[in-house]
């Protein structure tokens, strides 16, 4: 099975990138749980490349401020060193693939 690393360039990049697969934000859509997309949409978007922008929420501002001190601090309570991983890693084969927020050292 075949995996690729592709570097980080910009957000537009990432974004374009990950439309291709299923990622851990497409799981509950897959599951049928999602407040935010279908089975249908999720199918529209990786068969059809139809995508819908969501407005950037309160929520999500929030969770982009508090991820690098909540990662910081779970560190120093475990013993941890760590470092932004940025980087998207994919299996084209089977169509997933991840972005990793921090990596340990």
């Amino acid at each position: 099975m075949s995996r690729q690393i592709l570097p980080f360039v910009d957000e537009a990049t990432w974004l374009r990138e990950r439309t291709r697969d299923v990622t851990a934000t497409d799981a509950a859509a897959l599951c049928g749980v999602s407040g935010r997309k279908s089975r249908y949409q999720l199918w529209m978007e990786k068969h059809r490349g139809v995508t819908v922008a969501w407005d950037e929420t309160p929520a999500m501002r929030l969770g982009k401020r508090l991820e690098a001190p909540i990662a910081e601090f779970i560190a120093a309570e475990q013993g941890f060193d760590i470092e932004p991983m940025k980087e998207y890693r994919r299996m084209p084969d089977v169509r997933l693939g991840s972005s990793f927020d921090y990596v340990l050292r």
